[in-house]
């Protein structure tokens, strides 16, 4: 369009020069000097239009000259700009297929390229989380005390969370710790440090500060509860091996949500601590109050089995056995149980039949092992000599332990 106005523009001067030349009859003298000089004044008028034009276009040349350091510079950050954005969207594809080193070094180069704040910023978070990979300790020193000077408020969050799990990565949990509360002190409900802090807490097994974690994104719907029952199932048994402390114990046990009080794998854990404490009778009176859906008794009964001596407590115990032994799945373990029981209550031939039918389900070391004590108790040889015949295949050193039974 501008072309176009230019055209209209000569087009039209001419026609006025025309114009002038047909009906505009006459001269110009010029004086100067001695000399004198006529011209048409068509002449003129073309001279001086001439004049002009070629005045406009040497001060063009003469401004665009002078505008050639500028255009220069632009076009160079143009073309910085451009290889920077190349650099970064290539550094995100190297970092999602794993090749950590070559993301790291592009984020670099993209960084220093780059003129806008934001990309830098963008460019730098990458060039750290790929660095943490890599194990690059000078490449973290170098991105961390770059990215010191983005303070912004809107970009905190972002950069301490990839500061922590650089430092997750790197296993420095008290530095990840420090960097993911930071984090918790601008959003306390952040899902991601919450997760983060809990993995941390595990790895220093910090297991009580666990377990507050996990009592917090247990409230929350952004996680996903397989993870999160993984995540409880580690915490609990770690906790309550730890605690040597019956009112400590319970403490953390009252905390549980009803979902995990229903869980048999977690009540297992909750008993095997119990039984460590030595408080027997409790276990005896937790298995009596517990649905048998809540009970997991692989090891728990035989263990607390073993352990008694309180004949109340036994008699308890064998009635709670008696009372879902009808569940085939674990009949061979309850058998076994209620077989000890009589043993301990020096029931010799009640405790073998109960042996004898465990042993027919399942066989077990722990079975026949009893049995060879009964066996002995009664003094029936042909039991005795028929059990150390099973007992060839567990490798008969194991027999030497029969003593502490």
């Amino acid at each position: 369009m501008e072309f176009l106005s230019k055209v209209i523009l000569v087009l039209l001067l001419a026609l006025c020069v025309v114009l002038i030349g047909t009906y505009g009859a006459g001269h110009v003298i010029v004086l100067a000097k001695g000399y004198r000089l006529d011209f048409a004044l068509s002449s003129l008028v073309i001279i001086a239009l001439l004049l002009f034009i070629a005045l406009y276009y040497l001060l063009r040349i003469i401004v665009n000259i002078n505008n050639l350091p500028g255009k220069f510079k632009k076009w160079r950050r143009s073309h910085f700009l451009l290889q920077s954005r190349k650099l970064l969207n290539s550094s995100w594809i190297d970092y999602f297929e794993g090749k950590f080193e070559s993301s790291y070094k592009r984020a670099l180069s993209a960084f220093y390229k780059e003129n806008n704040e934001e990309n830098q910023f963008i460019a730098l978070l990458l060039a750290h989380k790929s660095s943490s990979f890599i194990k690059s300790f000078e490449g973290s020193k170098e991105t961390l005390a770059k990215l010191a000077y983005f303070d912004q408020k809107g970009w905190r969050i972002v950069k301490y969370i990839t500061i922590a799990e650089n430092y997750y990565h790197r296993k420095l949990y008290d530095e990840c710790l420090d960097s993911l509360n930071k984090v918790l002190l601008i959003d306390r409900k952040h899902i991601l440090a919450r997760t983060i802090k809990l993995k941390a807490h595990i790895n220093l097994r910090d297991y009580d500060k666990a377990f507050e974690e996990l009592n917090w994104l247990s409230r929350s719907s952004n996680i996903d509860s397989q993870k999160l029952l993984l995540y409880k199932l580690d915490v609990y048994k770690n906790l309550f091996e730890m605690i040597y402390d019956e009112e400590e114990l319970n403490y953390f046990y009252r905390k549980l949500e009803k979902s995990d009080l229903e869980n048999p794998v977690i009540n297992k854990y909750y008993l095997d601590a119990l039984i460590r404490l030595h408080q027997y009778s409790k276990v005896v009176k937790r298995l009596c109050d517990m649905k048998q859906s809540n009970f997991s008794v692989d090891g728990v009964v035989i263990k607390l089995a073993k352990l008694l001596s309180n004949t109340f407590d036994i008699e308890e115990l064998m009635v709670f056995l008696n009372n879902i032994i009808e569940d085939e799945v674990n009949a061979a373990t309850l058998k076994l149980a209620l077989g000890i029981c009589n043993f301990n209550l020096q029931r010799y031939e009640e405790s073998r039949k109960f042996l004898e039918r465990s042993v027919e389900l399942k066989n077990s070391l722990e079975g026949y092992l009893y049995l060879l004590l009964v066996a002995i108790k009664i003094e029936d040889h042909e039991l005795h000599q028929l059990v150390e015949e099973k007992l060839e295949y567990y490798k008969t050193p194991a027999l030497q332990s029969s003593d502490d039974l």
